[in-house]
């Protein structure tokens, strides 16, 4: 089993990603909020992050977490997967993300995320 973070503000595609994770044996915390994110793995030990890059925060929206994330010592290690409907591959490597999942996306391509990430599918 592993604890995955999935950190994105439109509840309905949180949940999707949450219930099929849970399905399968992994525990999993949800943060709407980039900033709610980033206190959360302050606080826990995750294996894994799912991140929106489009969040309505533009102060903090997907980029600056994943940025914040990188430079926090304690969380640089984690691997972050983008979520998004937008094209913004390179902005979200640049921001320290380090795969993406363009939305939508099918459970094989989730699948091939944990293995590749975590060495284990669903």
């Amino acid at each position: 089993m592993f604890k995955i973070l999935i950190i994105d503000d439109e509840f309905a595609n949180a949940e999707l990603v949450k219930v099929y994770l849970e399905m399968n044996g992994h525990q999993t915390h949800v943060a709407l909020t980039g900033v709610e994110g980033f206190n959360l793995v302050q606080q826990m030990d995750f294996d894994l992050i799912f991140l929106d890059l489009l969040m309505p925060d533009f102060t903090w929206n997907g980029f600056k977490t994943a940025a914040q994330l990188r430079s926090y010592n304690e969380t640089s290690h984690i691997p972050i997967v983008a979520l998004t409907a937008a094209g913004k591959t390179a902005q979200a490597l640049e921001a320290g993300c380090n795969d993406i999942l363009h939305r939508p996306f099918k459970l094989e391509q989730l699948n091939s995320v944990l293995e590749k990430y975590l060495g284990a599918a669903c």
